[in-house]
């Protein structure tokens, strides 16, 4: 049986919408467990208010993961994916704009 903490000391993790409320609990844990985080959203570094706490102890990427180029820049180098990113605006939203959701979030 493999132990958890010694699966995650090293791994090169990517987690996409880390910055996020879902992402940043899963950062902590994983970054807790040893691994080396790179954390790929949208949303600006200084308004990841999620992520104030780490500091510099992950790598943050700006990048637009609608952009091939943006997916090629995050998962350099990454052995491992977790892919939170979404575009989330509630049910109305979801509702209003069908056609925006699906292709933000496909």
């Amino acid at each position: 049986m493999i132990k958890l903490d010694s699966f995650w000391k090293g791994k090169k993790v990517l987690v996409t919408g880390g910055a996020g409320f879902i992402g940043s609990h899963l950062v902590d844990e994983v970054l807790n467990l040893g691994a080396v985080i790179t954390i790929a959203d949208i949303l600006p570094k200084n308004k990841a208010y999620n992520l104030k706490h780490l500091k510099d102890s992950v790598k943050y990427l700006e990048v637009d993961l609608r952009v091939l180029d943006g997916c090629f820049k995050a998962v350099k180098d990454c052995q491992i994916v977790f892919n939170l990113a979404a575009k989330v605006g509630g049910v109305h939203y979801n509702v209003a704009y069908p056609a925006t959701m699906f292709s933000n979030n496909v």
